[in-house]
């Protein structure tokens, strides 16, 4: 039994955008790769409510550090967003990583830096001239 994957792209015309189903990327994939039942769900690493608590406190000190003012809405946004980041942090920590090699760079390039080589400014009478303001 083979399995038929359908790619769906928005596609953009002029002034009007819609979403356009194409055939374009239908491959067969044999059933005995899937898995049976989903392997995970997105509703896993959505936060529930109080899971993850985060003090107002220490975002008012954060953004005391970074020199930021926020609103209370302001204030309130980050908390939620940040409550939201280390929920799924947990997630990305709690997963068995035993046995697999780290993956590093995709690719191994070297930032070869360049020799420094001071050059003697000489300026030019006339471009110094021609920005400075007359008194």
């Amino acid at each position: 039994m083979s399995v038929r994957l359908w790619c769906c792209r928005p596609v953009t015309h002029l002034l009007t955008a819609r979403t356009v189903c194409i055939q374009h990327s239908m491959r067969h994939v044999s059933s005995d790769v899937l898995p049976s039942k989903p392997t995970w769900s997105v509703r896993e690493l959505l936060r529930k409510r109080d899971d993850v608590a985060v003090d107002k406190k220490d975002i008012l000190k954060a953004a005391a550090l970074c020199q930021i003012s926020m609103s209370d809405k302001q204030l309130k946004t980050v908390t939620k967003e940040v409550e939201d980041l280390l929920h799924f942090i947990k997630h990305v920590q709690d997963q068995d990583v035993e046995g697999i090699e780290p993956t590093y760079s995709v690719k191994d390039q070297i930032n070869r830096p360049r020799p420094d080589m001071p050059l003697e400014a000489q300026p030019d009478q006339a471009h110094i001239t021609k920005h400075a303001k007359e008194v």
